[in-house]
Order: C-alpha cells, then structure tokens, then sequence
C-alpha cells in the first residue's frame, strides 16, 4: 500500500453523470446522535421495507455507533486481526450483516451515513449509485480543502498522506458498503472525521486488505480548516443533496 497515488486510476475528475437531471424530491434527515448498531439497523429495515411498500418516503440516516466492528456478506475469518474473545474483552461487539464487502470498524469519531432511497426514481445501476457515494465524499473532503481520489477496482475513497522524510502513501478515508432490495438502499457510508478511529481499525484488516492504512478528516486538514463535528454533518448532508438532486425537508 505505498504504492504513489498517480499511479492510480479512476480520481477524483471520473465521470459519474450526477443526478442534476432528476427530479427534485424531499428527503428527511434523521440525525441519531450517538446511538447503537443494533438499534439503527432495524429503523433501516423498517425504512426501507416502508419505502418499498410506498408507505414512507426518502431518509438519510446519520449519526455515529459506539465501537463496534460489522462484517459484510465477503467477510472472511481472517479480516480480524485478533480473536473474538479478545474484542469482546474490549467490548466491542462483531455483528454479521447483510451489506455487501468485507469488514469494517464504526466508533466515535466517524460520520456514518445511510441513505434510504429508491434508485427506480434516480438510476437503475449499482455502480453508479456506488460512484455516486464515493462523490459525496470526494465533495464534502474538497469544502476542508482535501483532496481525495478513487482506486480503481475498489470501493471507497482515499487521500494522499504526505510525511516529512517519506515518499507519499494512500490513506483510506471512507468506507462504502450498501444492501439493495427492489432497488431501494440501506447502509452506505462512513467518513472517518478524527483520530479517534485508529484504536478500532488496528484491531482489523480495514475491507479485508492487509496493509491499508486508515486516515481521517481532521488529520489531512490544514490548522486553518478545523471544524466541529456537527459542520461536517451538515456539508455531508448539503453535497448528498446536491448529488443525488435531493431536498431536505
């Protein structure tokens, strides 16, 4: 993973043909605060399901978990770098989903986000809706000023980490993993905003690949551009609306 990030395909200038053209719709923003895995993942359930059926209308939950570590439907035995009787000594809680990827690590000092959306009203296509994500994060990293990039042939989102005396390395910053059922989503992102997150990545191999290093918000800003928690929730919010041409209402 100390590969320099030009020889890297697939950056920030990729086309992924925005949602200008659609039609504007309302969406509800539902901040959680600091609240459980385990009870923001049936309110996805029940939103989706209600999103489906056309009883309930768009969400995008948001908010951050008490550690915890989720392991997507790739997840393999050896994604975690320690034994389970050794996390749960730590307490933190591994918890089998349905979203698609590997393993990832949710605490303090992350946004995660998840989008309830019907894609039948936006685009019928898992990749672009992925691209499109990773969009929203590229955005919210360009208002800190921090420039991040795609890697070709995965998902997620990474800047460039620049240290006195070392050659250049890629840092990943955000995580995608989504779960779709007639078209409409749950799950979708987190966006490491502090370094807060380091204790929990250490104990993983971040998506299952060994060697990532993991980054966050507030290391890659310059002094000049610090900001609170709650400013990073609204610029995330802002730029998912402008991607997927949203309303919050």
């Amino acid at each position: 993973m100390d590969q320099h990030p030009k020889d890297w395909s697939d950056d920030i200038n990729s086309d992924c043909s925005l949602g200008q053209d659609f039609k504007v719709l309302p969406i509800e923003v539902i901040d959680f605060g600091l609240e459980d895995f385990r009870i923001i993942w049936p309110l996805q359930r029940e939103a989706q399901r209600g999103l489906i059926e056309g009883a309930s209308g768009p969400k995008l939950f948001l908010g951050q978990h008490p550690p915890v570590i989720t392991l997507g439907r790739s997840a393999k035995d050896h994604s975690l770098k320690v034994s389970q009787e050794h996390l749960r000594s730590k307490g933190i809680e591994t918890i089998e989903i349905e979203r698609g990827g590997d393993v990832t690590y949710h605490g303090p000092g992350q946004i995660v986000v998840y989008p309830i959306i019907d894609l039948r009203q936006r685009r019928t296509a898992v990749d672009w809706y992925m691209r499109s994500l990773e969009e929203v994060v590229l955005r919210t990293l360009k208002a800190f000023d921090i420039k991040g990039f795609r890697v070709q042939g995965r998902t997620g989102v990474w800047t460039e980490a620049v240290q006195y005396g070392r050659p250049p390395t890629a840092k990943k910053i955000a995580s995608i993993g989504v779960r779709l059922s007639r078209w409409c989503t749950m799950h979708g992102f987190s966006l490491n905003i502090t370094e807060e997150i380091h204790s929990g990545f250490e104990l993983i191999h971040p998506c299952g690949m060994e060697g990532v290093e993991v980054t966050s918000l507030r290391e890659e800003a310059s002094r000049e551009q610090q900001f609170t928690l709650s400013e990073g929730k609204a610029v995330i919010v802002s730029e998912f609306c402008n991607v997927f041409n949203y309303r919050r209402v």
